[in-house]
C-alpha cells in the first residue's frame, strides 16, 4: 500500500499547472528560483511553495551551488516515465513550444531577483 500512497502524492504534486509545469522544465534542464519566477508569471513565494510540494513529493532535488540552491528532477524512474510520457504528448501543443522559447532564453546570469533562495 506504501507504493500506492507514493505514486498518489506525486500525482497530486504534478496535478497543479504550474508545478507540472515546473516539472516539465526541470526535465529540460536544472534551474534556479530566480530563472522559474522569469518564465512562469507567478511570485517567487508562490514558486517557493511549489517546489516545497515537490520537494516533498519526491519529485524534484535541490543542491547549493555556490549562491544559487538548484533544482532538478528527482531520479526516480517513476517521475521520469509520466514526465517522458507527458513530454511526448506536450510536443505537439503550441504553448509549450511557446515554453521551450522561453527557457532558452532564461539562465542564472539573467536573473534579476536578489534574494536568498529556500
Amino acid at each position: 500500500m506504501k507504493s500506492l500512497e507514493r505514486y498518489s502524492q506525486i500525482f497530486k504534486a504534478l496535478g497543479e499547472p504550474n508545478r507540472l509545469t515546473i516539472a516539465l522544465m526541470l526535465e529540460k534542464r536544472e534551474m534556479c528560483v530566480c530563472e522559474i519566477v522569469d518564465i512562469l508569471p507567478v511570485s517567487f513565494s508562490t514558486i517557493s511553495s511549489h517546489l516545497k510540494v515537490l520537494l516533498n513529493a519526491g519529485v524534484v532535488e535541490k543542491e547549493r551551488e555556490g549562491k544559487w540552491i538548484v533544482y532538478r528532477l528527482s531520479d526516480d524512474k517513476f517521475v521520469r516515465r509520466v514526465l517522458t510520457s507527458l513530454l511526448e504528448e506536450l510536443k505537439k501543443h503550441k504553448d509549450f513550444k511557446v515554453l521551450l522559447d522561453k527557457l532558452k532564453k532564461v539562465g542564472k546570469n539573467s536573473c534579476k531577483l536578489n534574494y536568498r533562495e529556500m
